[in-house]
């Protein structure tokens, strides 16, 4: 067991070991790997600030994305001992990401941005989330699983719910952000 600079213990696997191989086959075309600075391309720029895919994001009211801002998002994420940030790649082009981030042996929160609208609805997404929260489970061994989910984005619900994940009651967590929920991996 390790910790970080707060004192938090993290899991023994290295988190930086990740970043140079490929990770989880998540589905037949779909994988999984640590996000790298040379994956940022015009392509993940645009589709990152499509409106209707930062409506959704974490801090969807910044100023529009560039390519230094996410090229300097992706470094910050590489260098972090409790994160990590996954690009999903279907069929070798750059889908989406998630991000694994606050990670100790008791908890890691989980996000997804599918940026690449022609793979809405395909089951990408459920996919990756499956992968991606099994790998924290199982190799990391994270007892919690958590998203904060908005009530107003119906696909996101759908896919965490197909993923394995439950909806936690109103008075058992707290609430994420006005019209959002908290949802925890179950399997």
């Amino acid at each position: 067991m390790t910790q970080n600079d707060s004192g938090t213990e993290l899991p023994d696997i290295a988190l930086g070991g990740l970043v140079d191989r490929p990770l989880l086959d998540a589905a037949p075309g779909l994988v999984v790997r640590p996000l790298q600075v040379d994956d940022v391309t015009e392509r993940y720029v645009d589709g990152i600030n499509e409106p209707e895919v930062r409506a959704f994001l974490i801090q969807p009211n910044v100023c529009k994305q560039d390519m230094a801002s996410i090229r300097d998002y992706v470094t910050v994420n590489l260098a972090a001992e409790d994160a990590v940030l996954f690009g999903l790649f279907l069929d070798g082009l750059h889908c989406g990401n998630i991000r694994l981030s606050d990670i100790s042996r008791l908890e890691a929160w989980i996000g997804i941005a599918l940026f690449d609208r022609t793979v809405w609805g395909r089951g990408v997404g459920t996919a990756a989330l499956r992968s991606v929260a099994e790998f924290a489970a199982h190799e990391l061994g994270v007892e919690k699983i958590l998203a904060g989910i908005s009530e107003s984005n119906p696909r996101s619900i759908r896919a965490f719910e197909r993923a394995g994940f439950v909806r936690l009651p109103a008075d058992t967590c707290r609430k994420v952000e006005a019209g959002g929920a908290i949802w925890r991996f179950t399997s």
